[in-house]
């Protein structure tokens, strides 16, 4: 979670080698949905819901005005799995931009990830300082319809940004990608 709200909003205050974020003044909010090594349905479930209606610290008094303009997702499954459709509509319906990694799965084709794969969402897929679409980036056509998935590709290969600790790392995958993509939409819509 800290490498990717780095690279959506990143900004240490100094001008300089640490100006990871792509819009570093956008205010933002934050679900745990996954738990220390997995993504379980309950808390995906659970995060998707508060993102529609951020709650206090008890889980009451729902305040569906705080709720954020995009929502990025830099998890998945395999492709064609509908469990979190319900949410994405739910988002789609309120106004929330569903932003999704496409998944890892490349190079082979039909290999974008749920919910990146949904008609309804958009995902990212990942290129490198040359341009090239990475090897790992998921692509194809979505299991749902057969539109061609990602939607778009964005940098995901050596991407720095902020970890936990007070510092910076380089990591791969389009769950890097993703929040390039979000990070840009808050700017676009923000003018």
């Amino acid at each position: 979670g800290t490498h990717t709200m780095g690279t959506m909003v990143g900004d240490d205050g100094d001008p300089g080698a640490n100006q990871v974020g792509v819009a570093p003044h956008a205010r933002f909010i934050a679900a745990k949905g996954c738990e220390t090594n997995n993504c379980s349905d309950a808390a995906l479930l659970a995060s998707g819901q508060w993102i529609l209606a951020p709650t206090d610290l008890a889980g009451q008094n729902p305040r569906p005005d705080l709720r954020p303009h995009i929502v990025n997702n830099s998890w998945g499954s395999g492709p064609g799995d509908p469990f979190y459709q319900a949410t994405v509509d739910a988002w789609n319906a309120s106004g929330i931009f569903p932003q999704f990694s496409n998944g890892n799965a490349g190079p082979a084709c039909n290999t974008a990830s749920s919910p990146g794969d949904f008609l309804n969402t958009y995902s990212a897929g990942a290129f490198d300082i040359n341009n090239n679409i990475a090897g790992f980036s998921s692509r194809g056509a979505s299991a749902f319809g057969g539109e061609i998935k990602p939607n778009i590709a964005a940098p995901g290969v050596n991407v720095r940004s902020s970890v936990p600790g007070n510092g910076y790392a380089s990591f791969n995958g389009t769950s890097m990608a993703s929040p390039h993509v979000a990070g840009a939409i808050a700017l676009m819509w923000s003018g």
